[in-house]
């Protein structure tokens, strides 16, 4: 309220006071009382999608319909009733991707998947561009900030922001989900979508790299 009235009333200079607020939170940096804050609310660099392996991974979520789960709620439609929910992992250089399924679409899921991906990738993540949906935030951003991974963000209703990984989700389509890739029993369908990520990765031929 003070700082609000002075400011009306001009009697406090704007600049400074964003000058101080620099000034304390370089101090805190310097003394170990706050961590680096690694989540941007901007798009990643250009320069990052062809700097080298794990410098940025596409990441994106897609709705898989399955046959597995019976309606909890009969007479109404919950979408999560009738879908799993495919977590995609895409390094911008290799496009050598990960792919997890999922039973539910919240930030704990997200964060499951990035930790069993992160194992499989052959080199380190540096920094992850995802989009504002709900998943990409608690769980998965602290896990994320714990590694050390930076995280950038999407423009809103903006998918060509992360084309890579949005593109290869219809290469899933035509590839793996339309030719009755669909099971039954979610564990069998999670193997099935896992043996799919290293055919993608080693035997299928990628036009994009010769």
């Amino acid at each position: 309220t003070v700082n609000r009235y002075l400011r009306k009333h001009k009697l406090i200079c704007p600049s400074i006071s964003e000058k101080n607020k620099r000034a304390w939170l370089a101090k805190q940096l310097r003394e170990g009382l706050k961590k680096t804050n690694l989540t941007v609310k901007y798009r990643p660099p250009a320069k990052l999608k062809d700097y080298q392996p794990g410098a940025l991974i596409e990441k994106d979520m897609k709705l898989i319909p399955t046959i597995g789960k019976i309606p909890m709620n009969s007479g109404r439609f919950h979408i999560k009733d009738h879908f799993n929910y495919q977590h995609t992992f895409l390094d911008s250089f290799t496009r050598i991707r990960g792919l997890e399924l999922t039973p539910e679409p919240d930030s704990l899921a997200a964060r499951l998947a990035y930790v069993k991906i992160r194992e499989r990738m052959p080199f380190p993540i540096a920094s992850v561009n995802t989009d504002s949906g709900g998943e990409n935030g608690k769980d998965f951003k602290e896990q994320l900030a714990a590694d050390e991974v930076i995280h950038f963000y999407s423009r809103t209703g903006t998918p060509t922001d992360n084309p890579r990984v949005e593109r290869s989700h219809l290469t899933d389509d035509n590839e793996f989900w339309k030719r009755g890739h669909n099971y039954r029993p979610f564990e069998e369908q999670r193997q099935a979508l896992v043996n799919w990520e290293y055919i993608y990765n080693y035997l299928r031929p990628n036009q994009a790299l010769g």
